[in-house]
């Protein structure tokens, strides 16, 4: 309840009177892929590695720690840090579309058109103003995005960097390339790197657009917690490096505006990961899906699991109670088995979303260090490839998110306590001066008139 009452504070100090002369802030959303609050709260007041983040402490407000969505994933997380609302309300509901005899090759929520409830974009051009974007995940063909480089990736090679120049806002990329001397192929490739040359075109589009909403996501630290671990040295540079890529862009915005607004958020944490679980043998040896005799995948499936540290299972005939009441006992026994590293199993199949068909019948937890693997050959419990991993259900500590403000008429600062990712977008709304709208508190707010 505390908490709640300081995160009402916040809004409330945002907010001014309907009909005031409020001034519209332009808004920076900076998403740090995988980023703990700890990394920047847990910090000794005199560590000088991060000073940039660090400095969002002094001089705005911040959460202790953010309870976000359950899987606990990148792209669903960051949709909701854009809506407001969980990913049975808004859509993207994991990572990858559920796919379970892989006709679509593993395809990812990459598409704007998947999301289903409004979006901080689609509210600024309601309102007049210009919106871009730089790796944001679930943007790709994002018509309110004036100025869009999108997150999107095929085979993680040099061809997509076709791909990702096609999707953009035409003649973008080579605009960025131009102005500042750097390349599109060093602001895709999940390296310290990218994430420098990736603030840099934020930058220009800055000095250039002055875009009322600027979203970026860097991931590079993200993609150094999943091969080396969190807490790895490796880890620790690339967050060191994205530090002062922060520090640039902020700066920037501040020059481009000096009322701008600039929020620090993250989709999800990290820990560390050890063993694969094969749960997909145990649907098989259940007779609930068919394996193939010649090759690793199924032929047919009565229930699938799908996902990865909080497995997703999907029936084929969702309003067969005789199927979901199978499918219940069958994981109630699984959850048993300490073999499978199973923390918990969550029925949604009395949930408003699972009967709109927004939602899978059950969800499956693993014990921090494990996930499902891939592979219906393998082991029970195999090696992991990855050493660090997120995806697990929202209530483990681990896997909290994190919010920063600053600028405009954020209290500096202020602590909040712990909030709710569902909580954000409200309140980036009301920082930007965006009218009420519904239960969201969009309100008019910002700077005091001069």
């Amino acid at each position: 309840m505390r908490s709640l009452i300081r995160f009402a504070a916040l809004v409330a100090a945002l907010t001014v009177a309907s009909g005031s002369m409020a001034r519209a802030n332009s808004l920076v959303l900076i998403s740090i892929d995988g980023m703990r609050p700890s990394e920047i709260t847990g910090l000794k007041g005199g560590d000088t590695d991060l000073p940039n983040l660090r400095g969002f402490l002094r001089q705005g407000s911040y959460a202790e720690s953010v309870r976000n969505e359950t899987p606990t994933l990148t792209l669903p997380n960051h949709v909701s840090l854009v809506t407001g609302v969980g990913p049975e309300e808004h859509g993207v509901v994991d990572n990858l579309v559920f796919d379970p005899l892989h006709p679509n090759a593993n395809q990812y929520y990459w598409y704007a058109q998947d999301i289903r409830t409004p979006t901080l974009w689609n509210r600024v051009k309601q309102h007049g103003g210009t919106v871009a974007s730089i790796n944001w995940p679930v943007t790709v063909g994002a018509a309110d995005i004036d100025f869009n480089i999108p997150l999107y990736w095929r085979d993680q090679t040099l061809e997509d960097v076709k791909l990702i120049r096609a999707l953009s806002t035409p003649g973008l990329v080579d605009e960025l390339e131009e102005k500042t001397g750097l390349k599109l192929v060093q602001a895709i490739m999940h390296t310290p790197d990218s994430d420098r040359v990736a603030g840099r075109f934020a930058a220009e589009i800055l000095k250039s657009r002055h875009p009322r909403l600027l979203l970026i996501n860097f991931s590079a630290f993200d993609h150094a917690q999943h091969l080396f671990g969190p807490d790895s040295p490796e880890a620790k540079a690339a967050l060191r490096n994205v530090d002062q890529v922060v520090g640039a862009l902020a700066e920037a915005a501040r020059a481009a505006d000096p009322a701008a607004v600039v929020a620090l958020v993250s989709d999800h944490g990290f820990a560390p990961l050890h063993g694969d679980v094969n749960l997909l043998r145990a649907f098989a040896d259940a007779g609930l899906a068919r394996l193939n005799r010649d090759k690793p995948q199924f032929d047919s499936w009565e229930a699938m699991p799908w996902g990865g540290a909080t497995a997703s299972v999907y029936l084929a005939r969702p309003g067969d109670l005789d199927l979901q009441q199978r499918v219940r006992a069958f994981l109630t026994d699984l959850g048993k088995d300490t073999s499978f590293h199973i923390r918990g199993v969550e029925d949604l199949t009395k949930t408003p979303a699972y009967a709109a068909g927004h939602a899978p019948a059950f969800r499956v937890g693993f014990e921090i260090g494990f996930e499902m693997g891939r592979d219906p050959a393998a082991p029970r419990v195999s090696p992991s490839r990855y050493r660090g991993m997120h995806g697990y259900p929202a209530d483990y500590p681990e896997m909290s998110s994190a919010f920063f403000i600053q600028g405009g008429a954020v209290p500096k600062g202020r602590n909040l306590g712990p909030i709710r990712m569902e909580s954000i977008a409200p309140t980036l709304a009301a920082a930007m001066g965006l009218p009420t709208t519904g239960d969201l508190l969009f309100k008019s707010v910002a700077t005091p008139p001069r």
